[in-house]
């Protein structure tokens, strides 16, 4: 097993506490779970949240963070940026329901087998990034 990856079991039968646990160990949530991406970013966790297009309204683009003038926000600031050490800034889409969250959209309606290529290759990408700067 690759020792940068761990993988986290939860008891039989386990309630949202065990889950708030489990999240509270990690560096970045990905989930397309959004009870998971809720107690998250509830927590202030960085949680990153692929999802459908025309997909649930809280997570419509009407909820987004503005994009700061001069670009996205680099800084000490987990609101600002995502990242509890404000190394990394986050791409807009942001929540304004949890500024730690990030979204990854479909961006139009497509058919199955493609659903998905972008928003994946889009969070793909973050994920490197993300990683690198964690590797620092």
């Amino acid at each position: 097993m690759d020792p940068a990856f761990v993988r986290h079991e939860l008891p039989d039968d386990p309630d949202l506490l065990d889950t708030v646990r489990l999240i509270a160990t990690l560096d970045l949530v990905i989930s397309v779970d959004t009870l998971v991406a809720h107690l998250a970013g509830a927590m202030g966790c960085p949680v990153w949240l692929p999802c459908r297009f025309g997909g649930d309204w809280r997570w419509s683009a009407a909820f987004d963070l503005p994009v700061p003038a001069g670009g996205p926000v680099s800084g000490p600031s987990p609101i600002a940026n995502g990242m509890r050490d404000g190394t990394l800034p986050v791409l807009r889409p942001a929540s304004q329901w949890y500024p730690t969250l990030r979204l990854f959209r479909q961006a139009s309606l497509l058919p199955p087998q493609q659903a998905w290529t972008q928003v994946m290759a889009e969070l793909c990408c973050a994920l490197r990034t993300w990683a690198a700067g964690q590797e620092r």
